[in-house]
């Protein structure tokens, strides 16, 4: 049987941080943080109580880029226009001495009736290489589609200069002896493209008798 010890055990080997939050909407500075041992433990920070005044945890851990959001976020909350939300932020990891990524999982979980005070509790886990991986690879494939569109502006005004000097292009295997022609090609001798075929010998139809076999 899975018991309430077990769960936070559970917790604790996989990284995964717990946090809880209980302020009155009404009193801003009446909001208190309470963060678990492997909440602490995913920033490196042994130092700062498990508890700490929502303005303290915003000041040591919470991107200064990222206040606002973060605040809008647990506003909805907070307010009852949203149940639960999921979001990435960056924290202050004081063992690394950097911003890391975080993923939160928040929801309400108890709106007091009599002092109005509201409880909201969620998971937190890092994915800090994970948002860098997606980030790189969101940067190669933008780099591959700007190369890409950069080769089909060049090949574009290569074609049309090759048109404006009457020039065309051939590609040919000397293995299988398949042939790839350019437009420009056929245009020139007045064919169509599909007239030149696709290797050697189907083109040797349009080549003077006594020059077949003696080029490509």
């Amino acid at each position: 049987m899975l018991t309430i010890d077990n769960l936070a055990k559970n917790f604790f080997l996989s990284g995964i941080g717990i946090w809880e939050l209980k302020m009155n909407p009404d009193d801003p500075e009446s909001g208190m943080v309470t963060v678990n041992e492997s909440f602490m433990q995913l920033l490196g920070d042994g130092t700062i109580d498990s508890t700490v005044g929502l303005r303290d945890f915003i000041g040591l851990f919470v991107h200064p880029d990222e206040v606002k959001v973060f605040l809008s976020l647990l506003d909805d909350l907070l307010q009852a226009r949203d149940d639960y939300c999921e979001f990435e932020q960056r924290l202050w990891s004081h063992a690394r001495h950097e911003y890391r990524w975080m993923n939160f999982t928040c929801g309400l979980i108890d709106r007091g009736a009599q002092d109005g005070t509201v409880v909201i509790a969620g998971l937190v886990s890092d994915i800090h290489n994970n948002r860098l991986a997606r980030l790189a690879l969101t940067d190669a494939l933008f780099a591959k589609e700007q190369a890409s569109k950069a080769l089909a502006h060049e090949q574009k005004r290569l074609s049309a200069v090759m048109d404006a000097a009457n020039v065309g292009i051939f590609d040919c295997n000397l293995v299988s002896m398949d042939v790839e022609y350019s437009p420009n090609c056929a245009q020139m001798l007045g064919y169509e493209l599909k007239d030149l075929g696709k290797t050697v010998t189907e083109r040797d139809h349009l080549v003077l008798l006594d020059d077949r076999g003696k080029t490509l």
